[in-house]
């Protein structure tokens, strides 16, 4: 999904026909198969087969080039997301749907997710996926404190999440961790071990249902009383 961000400047006469979406996929690529420390302007330029120098006419910095990579993740996701909601979603649902959405746009690419971690401002469609959920917050009745909060407990969730590889454990491994004299030592865990490991996704979702348990609970309990409107006896 193409931003503000994202849009290019007019090409000088003679410049190299390489537009900055094609850089930011290309350093996504980067990313995902080597991590971000494996980012640099020469294996982006090795990539598209061009010149460091050709791919500084459009981007300046590699700090630049991961704010638009995370940004164009984040277009991703509000473009699902967008799709996703009808006009008059509730808080409930457009927190939902932000929350599993970008789950699922930042776990495709676990390595670019780390890039999160970071305190990088928030590019145009960062700016949009948060403003349609305070806004979703504060017209449910949220303080404006508590809509703040919400939206950073929700990111840094899903960050934590996306970052996380689902590797599975094999039933072996557990059995001889928590077996025998693992068992004596970890009774609890041993007890529980023919449940583990369990799904990410499923773990995702449990957490998840949690965090939206509680929100609904301090909604109601911040309610103002509703007013006696019965007939004095």
């Amino acid at each position: 999904m193409d931003s503000p961000a994202m849009n290019e400047p007019k090409r000088p006469r003679g410049r190299p026909a390489l537009g900055r979406a094609r850089i930011v996929e290309a350093a996504l690529g980067v990313i995902d198969e080597g991590g971000a420390d494996a980012l640099t302007f020469r294996a982006v330029a090795k990539r598209l087969s061009s010149s460091t120098a050709t791919l500084y006419r459009h981007v300046e910095s590699r700090s630049e080039l991961l704010g638009l990579v995370m940004d164009h993740l984040l277009g991703q996701a509000d473009q699902q997301i967008r799709a996703h909601l009808e006009a008059n979603a509730n808080w409930d649902e457009v927190c939902r749907a932000s929350a599993r959405i970008s789950y699922r746009v930042l776990s495709s690419h676990n390595a670019s997710a780390h890039l999160f971690t970071n305190r990088f401002p928030l590019g145009p469609n960062g700016m949009t996926i948060r403003e349609r959920m305070l806004a979703a917050l504060i017209k449910a009745g949220f303080t404006p404190m508590m809509a703040v909060n919400t939206v950073a407990t929700i990111s840094h969730y899903v960050v934590g999440f996306a970052m996380q590889n689902d590797a599975t454990v094999s039933r072996s491994t557990l059995d001889n961790t928590f077996g025998g004299a693992g068992g004596d030592r970890y009774p609890a865990t041993a007890s529980v071990v023919h449940l583990l490991p369990r799904p990410l996704d499923e773990e995702f979702e449990f957490g998840l249902g949690l965090i939206f348990d509680a929100l609904t609970t301090g909604l109601l309990r911040s309610a103002p009383p509703a007013e006696d409107t019965s007939a004095p006896a």
